[in-house]
């Protein structure tokens, strides 16, 4: 079973109900008056029953333009840029009767998740500079289904800083979670300018029921706010597809075509292991650089995309000698960065400066991971730790040195199980056939 939740620092969201009428308020007339009269009572409801205690909130957050109301027209009119828009009546366009102010991430739940059930529809405003005002006006027939936009320009910081209160509890439940249950953290920005939008996504995969994994969730993170109707069940092979990218509908004989679901792009990865929660204010800084490339190009926004898989579970039960891969008990989990383009530029003066600040960003982050030696997984191999140097002895055999091997990359790889494996390939391969930039040298 999958389950997906999401935070998205993309939620500039202004909540703007086409055609709605409020009980509590005087509004202006509509064509419409009835069914939007019903869709907004079954909104209201479910919003009102969803935020209690709370439900004094619930004025704070809807803005109608009645005639005693003055910050509807502040709102509405505050990111307006092309000033056509701001007099409907010169074209067959709507004014949306009413506005939605949420404050906080549990909020923005909470009214999506009443939209949903009382048949609105979500717009979303962000700067307001859409050329034909379609984020603040409606084109559609009186008889087209309300609209909702949710406005967050004003409280986009505390709903940024509450994806990182998430994350940051995240880390103290996700290794210690049922072994049937993993729990990850996805950052990821799409670019589209060199402030990209970030969005945190909480995914995980649950070896078993729906309804077990809501009481589960309730139990060990309840701020997630997980219900089962964002849960899909699937049987495990169908999750690898999920995971994979595939799109739905895909059957598992995609995985046998061997046909990756994405195309290809230009990327680089580095990964780190975190041994001790990262403190809010370094999660604030790794969430701003996800936002932005730190690069003065403009053509070819970069995708930087971050990976927090927990560990714990058996992985706590193995000890750090029995395999060659060590990072075990006392890890909380590992962040897999990476930065993908699509466009080298010229010279690769793109694929440069995008390597260039992730390597930065690793930089930034020692001191909150591992140390001494700061673990790396040869599954994400990094050649910046170190290389092997091509050299050969009297007999054509490649040279390379153990002891150089293991203070740069072997020992970030494998810890102390690195002298095995090089005594191993001495036994097997002496004179150092299999030869690469990070072949395990011969003991």
């Amino acid at each position: 079973m999958v389950a997906k939740l999401s935070n998205s620092r993309s939620m500039f969201l202004m909540l703007v109900i086409f055609s709605m009428i409020s009980p509590q308020f005087h509004l202006v007339s509509s064509d419409n008056h009835h069914s939007s009269s019903s869709i907004l009572e079954k909104f209201i409801h479910c919003l009102s029953h969803e935020l209690q205690p709370n439900n004094s909130v619930l004025e704070s957050l809807l803005h109608f333009p009645s005639n005693n109301s003055s910050s509807y027209e502040s709102i509405w009119e505050s990111r307006i840029e092309n000033i056509r828009f701001l007099k409907t009546s010169s074209f067959d366009r709507k004014k949306p009767l009413a506005i939605i102010t949420p404050e906080s991430y549990s909020q923005i739940q909470n009214i999506v998740r009443c939209c949903r059930q009382s048949g609105l529809r979500i717009r979303s405003r962000s700067g307001g500079h859409d050329y034909e005002g379609s984020s603040y006006v409606s084109s559609f027939s009186n008889n087209s289904p309300p609209f909702v936009m949710v406005d967050l320009r004003k409280n986009l910081r505390s709903l940024e800083q509450g994806a990182i209160d998430l994350i940051h509890k995240w880390q103290e439940v996700a290794h210690k979670a049922h072994e049937d249950l993993l729990l990850s953290v996805v950052l990821s920005s799409s670019g589209g300018s060199t402030v990209a939008q970030t969005t945190a996504t909480f995914r995980s995969l649950f070896l078993g029921r729906a309804d077990d994994l809501v009481k589960m969730m309730e139990e060990i993170f309840p701020e997630i706010g997980l219900r089962k109707q964002d849960c899909e069940e699937m049987s495990w092979i169908e999750s690898i597809l999920r995971f994979s990218s595939f799109p739905k509908g895909v059957t598992i004989d995609a995985l046998k075509d061997g046909v990756p679901p994405l195309p290809p792009l230009y990327f680089k990865g580095k990964v780190d292991l975190v041994y001790k929660p990262i403190p809010c204010e370094a999660l604030e800084e790794l969430w701003k650089r996800c936002s932005s490339s730190g690069t003065t190009t403009t053509v070819t926004p970069p995708i930087m995309h971050f990976e927090l898989h927990p560990y714990g579970g058996k992985m706590d039960e193995i000890s750090k000698s029995e395999t060659p891969f060590p990072h075990r008990k006392g890890v909380l989990y590992e962040i897999l960065y990476i930065v993908a383009w699509l466009d080298q530029g010229e010279n690769n003066a793109n694929g440069e400066s995008y390597m260039n600040w992730l390597r930065r960003l690793y930089e930034f982050m020692a001191p909150f991971v591992s140390t001494e030696p700061r673990g790396a997984i040869v599954n994400v191999r990094d050649f910046d730790l170190g290389i092997n140097v091509e050299d050969y002895d009297d007999n054509d055999h490649h040279i390379s040195t153990y002891s150089k091997a293991y203070k740069t990359w072997g020992s970030r790889y494998f810890g102390k199980n690195f002298r095995r494996l090089a005594i191993v390939k001495g036994e097997v391969d002496p004179e150092n056939f299999f030869f690469f930039e990070q072949s395990i040298p011969p003991l």
